[in-house]
């Protein structure tokens, strides 16, 4: 009969899960964001209402710093990477909004949302190998941005492995050549005080890119020829913008990840990342593209019902 009565709980508290996560969509939505896509997003889902604010910006690198540093109350020393580092931006935004918003406090319908994507670009840097976080970009600095970029991985690439490991710069653990992008996400319950966080992670890695190092080692290329194939690898990312009519300043470090066309001219091979930071295989958990936006529309809806769980298990309906 015990098996019985837990299949019977089980049951039943699924039933009330999901009766509570229907009710969540009598909340007014407010995201920290003037993007239209992020905004689309969560219109899907059906709240009440959903908005967009602009808000007064946020110290990014120096909440970057403090988790790195783990100084940041919920940095964790198990994310050997520091890759959730979006989630303490996310959350920062959703702070801001507390503090900005009128009529925001005990009694309110508003449920508030923060959204961070960022690059990590993992290559050598002058004569060092580190991460490099990639933010937005004006127009006229795309380009050079996405050049300077690609041009570090083939120098990790061609640079000696030990020599890599030997010259990485900072204290947190050693990442593979190419690019990781975190998506944080984080939202506030009106009857809650704290804010909820959580992020997604995947690492990229650009065939072609290895290439052109392979072929400058055994000495069938010159450098010059790589810095050259290189430019036309981004005119070509960038004819693909203007064809479609996309904004690349729009988007950190400038590379659209989420694009067919521009993940055909990178030949880019994907990868997610479990909690810890550590690759897993497509095949295990594939990565949706809405992480390369700011907003994976399913893995918000999964994080969304995981939250309603908390609280229906801690008694707060």
């Amino acid at each position: 009969m015990t098996g019985e009565s837990n299949s019977n709980n089980e049951i039943r508290l699924a039933q009330i899960v999901e009766q509570e996560y229907e009710k969540l969509f009598n909340f007014d939505l407010v995201i920290a964001t003037t993007s239209k896509y992020r905004q689309e997003v969560f219109k899907k889902f059906g709240f009440k209402s959903v908005s967009g604010v602009l808000i007064e910006d946020i110290d990014e690198k120096a909440i970057k710093r403090n988790y790195e540093d783990i100084i940041s109350p919920h940095a964790n020393p198990e994310d050997k990477f520091r890759s959730k580092h979006t989630e303490e931006v996310a959350a920062g935004k959703v702070e801001k909004m507390m503090g900005a918003l009128p009529n925001f406090g005990e009694g309110s319908n508003k449920f508030l949302v923060g959204l961070d994507t960022l690059p990590i670009y993992f290559g050598v840097d002058g004569d060092k190998f580190k991460g490099n976080a990639v933010d937005k970009n004006s127009p006229d600095k795309v380009k050079k941005t996405i050049i300077k970029e690609l041009n570090q991985l083939v120098e990790a690439v061609i640079s000696e492995k030990s020599k890599v490991l030997n010259d990485y710069e900072g204290s947190i653990g050693f990442r593979e050549i190419g690019v990781e992008v975190s998506t944080g996400i984080a939202f506030k319950f009106p009857d809650e005080k704290h804010v909820r966080q959580y992020s997604a992670n995947s690492f990229l890695e650009f065939e072609n890119i290895k290439e052109l190092a392979r072929r400058e080692q055994t000495g069938e290329i010159k450098r010059a020829d790589r810095l050259e194939a290189i430019e036309k690898i981004t005119d070509s990312i960038l004819a693909v913008y203007n064809k479609k009519g996309m904004d690349s300043s729009s988007i950190s470090g400038g590379i659209n990840f989420a694009d067919d066309d521009i993940r055909k001219i990178l030949d880019i091979r994907e990868y997610p990342l479990d909690k810890d930071g550590e690759r897993t295989t497509t095949s295990e958990a594939p990565v949706e593209r809405g992480l390369y936006l700011g907003a994976p529309q399913e893995l918000i809806k999964q994080i969304l019902k995981a939250a309603v769980k908390d609280r229906v298990l801690a008694g707060k309906f």
